[in-house]
């Protein structure tokens, strides 16, 4: 929901610099943004799943020749792969795919995109997958190439994204006085905290479908306005924000370790999940920054000087 919003976002501030991204530019622009540590994250899962469970030399080039789509940032393109090394990072492969068709649609035919499609994708999709499924938890079944969970999901949760920006540049036009406002930070609040917890308590039931509506009224009023800066502003809040990433791409290999090592749950075993996973996603972070810094500031000059 956050990338269809976010896509909105950089179409509007490019439409309003005169910038005229085609969707290969945009979607080259986000590959270079997520795609350094979405293979880090996948050359550490492959390292630590191919020495437990292929150890042989032969078994571990197999099977990566088998993960060629995963490790290219393609899982979810219909082929039907049996075997995903970073599970979680389906989800960045279907956002890459989606977001160029996306794109291209709000660039060339946005009125009739924003207005009819988007809405009646989310009211069709959503509805579709209630019917079939218990939760939100499909992803990784395909019927050919057109009706792949993953991608439909996205597709949907994209457009409920735009639907969020289009309600967020409503509310951030209307001039509220500040006791309004201070009532729409609580009610922002109030949105993600009731997601939280009704998830923790609940979760893969046909209510799930139900959170969504919470959700893009949060991310827009997210967006939308902000009278509270001294709490959503801060040093803290964008350093850990500036990780949310990096975390999603390494819980899933953390999951089963605390499994393995924890598989009752207690308050001990979720904190200790927790540090370990915040300390797993600072490290790659930190590597994958400094590789990049390293390949712009050494390699690519002597490059350029050999030419």
């Amino acid at each position: 929901m956050t990338s269809g919003f976010l896509l909105m976002y950089t179409y509007e501030r490019n439409r309003e610099k005169g910038i005229a991204d085609s969707p290969w530019i945009y979607t080259k622009k986000r590959i270079a943004r997520l795609y350094p540590l979405y293979l880090f994250c996948f050359v550490f899962n492959f390292a630590i799943y191919s020495r437990l469970l292929y150890p042989t030399v032969q078994e571990k080039f197999e099977i990566l020749l088998e993960s060629i789509y995963e490790l290219f940032g393609l899982q979810m393109v219909g082929l039907n792969q049996e075997i995903y090394f970073n599970s979680v990072a389906w989800y960045v492969s279907a956002l890459l795919i989606v977001g160029y068709f996306i794109y291209y649609m709000v660039l060339n035919h946005k009125k009739f995109y924003v207005q009819f499609v988007c809405p009646l994708s989310v009211i069709l999709i959503y509805s579709f997958y209630y019917r079939i499924y218990t939760g939100m938890e499909m992803w990784g079944n395909s019927i050919g190439f057109w009706q792949h969970d993953a991608l439909l999901r996205a597709f949907a949760g994209m457009n409920m994204g735009i639907l969020s920006y289009q309600l967020c540049n409503k509310i951030s036009r209307i001039n509220f006085t500040k006791a309004v406002r201070y009532a729409l930070d609580i009610a922002e609040i109030a949105c993600f905290l009731f997601i939280i917890i009704y998830t923790a308590v609940v979760h893969n039931t046909d209510n799930d479908y139900a959170m969504l509506i919470f959700m893009a009224l949060g991310v827009a009023l997210a967006f939308g306005h902000r009278e509270c800066n001294i709490i959503f502003n801060n040093k803290v809040i964008n350093y850990l924000s500036g990780l949310t990433y990096a975390l999603y791409l390494n819980h899933a290999i953390m999951l089963s370790f605390f499994k393995r090592v924890a598989p009752e749950l207690n308050a001990a075993a979720a904190v200790g999940f927790f540090a370990i996973l915040f300390i797993m996603a600072i490290g790659s972070d930190f590597i994958v920054k400094k590789c990049i810094l390293i390949c712009k500031n050494v390699i690519k000059p002597k490059l350029i000087a050999k030419e």
